[in-house]
């Protein structure tokens, strides 16, 4: 039952070292001439930020649906929001199944497997990557029984679970103090959510979305990129009601490299081990910096690098990408 899955989602928040997450990172600071703090959602139990868009897809879901009987709860995901799932639903009576894609770093598909997660790897792009997996799911929401999509691309429960707690928990930590706040737009729960609760509480705050080069979401041109978690082929809805929270500032489009670079930088020089997405979100802070001083800017660390030591962290992989770092 879902009920199930949400109160142990609940009770494993609970026992997470959440203030702890936030940080100040005193290099990067410097660097940019701006005070920089981050929420690490590598302190969260599945690792990511996207444990508390999952579980507010949950609590959404399980309004909608009523007392149905939920034995299946499949999900089309590039890592983060499948392992939330896998390690929400680890332990219950409802099976997980994880759409991934073979792009999906081999840490990421290790951590789901390690959760319990189902595994329903799709091959080919048809036309897109993400359409192939969307197709895919829909497949399986209509064979298994008593299952359900997650949906991260529509579910609005996603922004609803950041604008009640990660919303409030940076607005907390900090005091009230931030001038900017950046995280990279992905599908949108974690940028929308988060955005809509800070401009509430201080309609001057600027919020600004990123993305990668490739990425239609922004409306711009499909292309290939090596970056996961952000830089869709498709215009989510999800995507679409975060962009329209998100206000002050234009968007910054990042490119691989750059992303990857202040990945690796922040790793160096303030030992915090970050993600592709996370290093997307300090790359269009570096470019903001170009334009302001002396803010107080806020970034959300999507995940930890861990999952991504054979792929970005890869001295090898980074040279088979034609990658300078």
């Amino acid at each position: 039952m879902l009920v199930e899955a949400i109160r142990s989602a609940i009770q494993k928040m609970a026992n997470s070292d959440l203030r702890g997450g936030v940080v100040s990172l005193p290099e990067f600071s410097r660097k940019v001439g701006n005070t920089v703090h981050g929420i690490r959602g590598s302190v969260l139990p599945s690792g990511s930020l996207k444990f508390v868009s999952v579980l507010g897809m949950l609590m959404h879901l399980a309004r909608s649906i009523g007392s149905r009987q939920i034995q299946h709860v499949v999900a089309s995901t590039s890592g983060n929001t499948g392992n939330a799932a896998a390690d929400i639903f680890q332990g219950t009576s409802t099976r997980f199944h994880a759409v991934i894609d073979a792009r999906t770093p081999p840490g990421k598909k290790d951590d789901l497997v390690r959760r319990g997660a189902e595994i329903v790897e799709v091959r080919q792009p048809d036309p897109t990557w993400i359409e192939a997996r969307l197709r895919r799911t829909s497949e399986l929401v209509k064979t298994l029984p008593g299952a359900i999509d997650l949906d991260q691309y529509a579910n609005p429960g996603a922004l609803a679970g950041h604008f009640s707690f990660t919303g409030p928990l940076i607005w907390e930590s900090e005091r009230g103090q931030i001038d900017i706040f950046v995280a990279p737009i992905g599908t949108g729960g974690i940028s929308g959510g988060t955005s809509h609760f800070l401009r509430r509480m201080n309609p001057r705050i600027a919020t600004v979305p990123v993305d990668c080069e490739g990425s239609v979401v922004l409306g711009r041109t499909s292309g290939p990129h090596l970056l996961t978690g952000l830089g869709a082929h498709i215009r989510c809805t999800n995507a679409l009601r975060a962009y329209t929270a998100m206000a002050g500032m234009k968007p910054h489009i990042v490119t691989d490299t750059a992303a990857f670079r202040e990945a690796h930088w922040l790793r160096e020089h303030d030992g915090v081990w970050v993600g592709g997405s996370s290093g997307a979100a300090l790359a269009a802070i570096s470019e903001i910096s170009r334009e302001v001083q002396g803010r107080r800017i806020f970034v959300a660390l999507v995940d930890g690098g861990e999952s991504y030591a054979e792929t970005i962290f890869n001295p090898a992989w980074l040279a088979n990408q034609g990658l300078v770092i």
